[in-house]
């Protein structure tokens, strides 16, 4: 929905500079929903590479991505509904950073949320991607 929202938006002709845009996705989503994400936003930065900026939360390392309980524990990963306190309730572990980063990114404190790191990156470090 996310992808053929933006694409409606980019056809519509609005014309002007782009917005300044950040994409947070966690490993958890999948390569289909990812992936998706993914070619929206490096289709965006090929038109306003200053504007767009990606990241994603990776699995804890260590995690058995085939064992479902592991998979989908909130304590592996950032879950999908990572925002507002009415889903995904007990130990919220990454709320304080992740609310901090968007408060400098939405502020213009920075001008990107996550962090150059190497892969695998620890579960509470939102990894920028190479979208070029």
């Amino acid at each position: 929905a996310i992808h053929d929202f933006a694409i409606e938006i980019l056809d519509s002709g609005q014309g002007g500079p782009p917005h300044v845009t950040q994409f947070i996705t966690t490993q958890r989503d999948g390569m289909t929903r990812n992936g998706l994400t993914y070619s929206l936003a490096s289709n965006l930065h090929h038109t306003a590479p200053y504007a767009v900026t990606m990241c994603m939360y990776p699995f804890s390392s260590g995690t058995d991505l085939s064992n479902p309980a592991q998979y989908w524990s909130n304590s592996n990963s950032v879950p999908h509904a990572c925002i507002g306190g009415d889903e995904n309730a007990g130990d919220r572990w990454w709320e304080p950073k992740l609310s901090e980063g968007i408060v400098r990114f939405i502020s213009g404190r920075s001008n990107v949320f996550g962090e150059a790191a190497v892969w695998p990156a620890e579960k509470n470090i939102c990894m920028i991607l190479p979208l070029g």
